[in-house]
């Protein structure tokens, strides 16, 4: 039997400082590690956060910290953790702009549906319209509370 490299998968590298792994590439200089992983939507959100924590009206965000497993095989990550003056966590999800508002698949609208009923923070979807962001809070219904 001869070994063929053609049926061998070498594992992705990781990417980031805070895995403390042998096989980590280490990000260009002036990269921030928590933007290596967002699309062009997310990292003008990230900026705009920055603005927010700068004027004072976000005391810190973090980018993918917090997952939860919603079913079997199931789990919501929501794009950003935000944590405001005031102390209260708040769960951003960042949509694409669509015509009717923001763009989301059906699975990913189920998601932060099933989660907002189970989070004990509020979820807002945010998206962009005309270089400013909007954003709409995620409000379960009474029935799917109590389900």
């Amino acid at each position: 039997m001869r070994f063929s490299t053609k049926h061998y998968r070498k594992k992705p590298p990781v990417l980031g400082p805070e895995s403390g792994r042998g096989d980590t590439i280490p990000l260009p200089r002036g990269v921030d590690p928590s933007s290596a992983a967002m699309n062009a939507t997310e990292a003008k959100y990230a900026a705009f956060l920055a603005g927010e924590v700068a004027g004072g009206r976000v005391a810190a965000w973090w980018y993918q910290r917090m997952s939860w497993r919603l079913g079997p095989g199931t789990h919501y990550r929501p794009d950003f953790v935000v944590l405001r003056p005031d102390g209260l966590l708040e769960l951003h999800e960042v949509k694409a702009r669509a015509k009717s508002g923001f763009g989301a698949t059906e699975a990913s609208w189920a998601k932060v549906k099933t989660a907002a009923g189970e989070a004990p923070f509020p979820i807002r979807v945010v998206w962009p319209n005309k270089g400013a962001w909007e954003h709409r809070a995620i409000t379960p219904t009474a029935a799917e509370r109590a389900a």
